[in-house]
């Protein structure tokens, strides 16, 4: 038994064939009709036992026609709507502005990607999630008798899609998905501390210890705080993976995209060719990377994915786009050239195709350290595990302004205490231009900080301003 059926793939491009036919029939000039089926398992863990254990699936149909410049998108859970569907999108052109020169792209083929299905996901029982889902329990208590996982679960998911285009684009694929994590609390003296854990793969995942340790650990080392109620002061701080990644992602994600750019809502707007960051820092976007969470041989345009480089030695080269951005900006004059970087990401049938990023990666050419070396070297600063108040940070700007209740305070290069919360605030590009540290990172699917961010723990040594009070 397994969560996919074989025939899926096939299933959906018949019907893909059979929707295209009837909006070939119409006023389109082009089409895209592109179907997606998922099914997933699922087992919740709330104190520290399973409540709840679950599965089931979703899928449909969506079309995207293009009529003399104007673009108009519909969806349907099922073929019985198909020439309703193509109608609403005809209807839904009429009611946008046209983008002089916006074509759907022609075929070119698509790129090489391993590890994106694995049978052993999709052939993943209920029965072994309650098992993934018990031995979670089991070793965190193993850990700490006083640590418990008050939250989390186990999932795995099978997914199918398929595309077909009047440009000549036929596609069709599947990709698998394993996920865990945990919240870990210890519940003492009467305090309450936790910390948060996660794994994602693309195939089935065998050891759970390091997720474990890891929310163990925090869960531990917030403990033992300290009073430090002085005022803000500006100091080194050393950002987890997990504490950067959502800082990153809002700022720097955003910043990246090409339209953004274009339209000078970005931090970096008018500085292409310049430098931006640290000049051994680089940022890579590759949607060809094995096993990549957001990896795929085509984009959600049937555009081949492809590695951009967009910053290079702390210079901005470029940033990302899709097809209908580069057409639109290039038509309203807020940049010269622009064509598809192979970043148009779908988030399921019911929406068109919009620019995001494939897997991003910051990268640097420096030497690299563990985390308890650049700890040593910092002296004096601060260790951050995760942020709270990300999304109001300003991308336009890279100001940001969060707060923390996973802190650690070190003195003399060791870790004295964690401070009860504090607020940390600063300009984000400014703090990555100089001086800027990024620690080792040997496994880089155990390095997955934010979906498709890849980021190593970062120590900031300029412009991070914390209030401990």
């Amino acid at each position: 038994m397994t969560l996919m059926p074989e025939d899926s793939c096939d299933r959906l491009l018949d019907g893909c064939q059979s929707i295209a036919a009837a909006a070939a029939a119409s006023d389109a000039t082009m089409w895209e009709v592109f179907a997606i089926q998922s099914y997933g398992l699922e087992v919740e863990i709330e104190r520290g036992r399973v409540s709840l254990a679950g599965g089931g699936g979703d899928g449909g149909y969506g079309i995207r026609v293009l009529n003399d410049g104007r673009i108009g998108f519909a969806y349907s859970a099922g073929l019985d709507g198909a020439q309703q569907m193509i109608e609403e999108a005809l209807r839904a052109s009429t009611l946008v502005p046209a983008i002089e020169g916006m074509e759907l792209p022609e075929d070119k083929g698509s790129s090489e990607v391993d590890g994106m299905w694995d049978p052993a996901v999709d052939a993943t029982t209920p029965e072994e999630l309650m098992q993934q889902a018990d031995s979670l329990l089991q070793q965190v208590g193993e850990l700490d008798s006083r640590a418990m996982v008050v939250g989390g679960g186990v999932a795995v998911s099978s997914h199918a899609g398929a595309l077909l285009t009047s440009q000549g684009i036929s596609s069709t694929g599947m990709v698998s998905s394993h996920g865990l994590g945990i919240q870990v609390s210890i519940d003492e003296d009467d305090r309450i501390t936790s910390g948060w854990s996660s794994q994602q793969s693309r195939s089935l995942l065998q050891d759970f210890s390091p997720m474990c340790e890891e929310g163990v650990d925090w869960a531990v080392a917030t403990r033992d705080t300290i009073e430090d109620g002085g005022a803000i002061i500006e100091a080194p701080v050393l950002f987890t993976h997990r504490g950067i990644s959502s800082l990153f992602s809002n700022i720097f994600c955003s910043a990246l995209r090409g339209e953004k750019l274009a339209r000078k809502e970005s931090v970096w707007s008018g500085k292409e060719g310049k430098k931006v960051m640290a000049d051994h820092l680089s940022i890579i976007d590759d949607g060809t990377l094995d096993g990549g969470s957001g990896s795929g041989t085509r984009d959600g345009e049937g555009t081949p994915t492809r590695s951009t480089t967009l910053i290079e030695s702390g210079v901005l080269r470029t940033g990302i786009w899709s097809t209908r951005d580069a057409a639109e900006q290039v038509e309203k004059g807020n940049i010269e050239t622009a064509e598809s970087t192979g970043n148009a990401s779908r988030g399921g049938h019911q929406s068109p195709p919009v620019t995001s990023m494939n897997n991003l990666l910051l990268s640097s050419s420096a030497k690299r350290d563990t985390r308890e070396v650049l700890i040593e070297e910092m002296d004096e600063g601060f260790i951050v595990q995760s942020v709270m108040g990300a999304h109001t940070a300003n991308p336009s700007s890279g100001d940001f302004s969060v707060t923390s209740s996973s802190i650690l305070k070190v003195e003399d290069g060791s870790v004295v205490g964690a401070l009860k919360q504090a607020g940390i605030s600063g300009n984000l590009p400014s703090a990555f231009s100089d001086e800027v540290s990024l620690a080792r990172m040997d496994d880089v699917n155990a390095m997955w900080a934010g979906g498709s961010i890849i980021i190593p723990d970062v120590m900031l040594r300029q412009g991070i301003r914390v209030n401990p009070s």
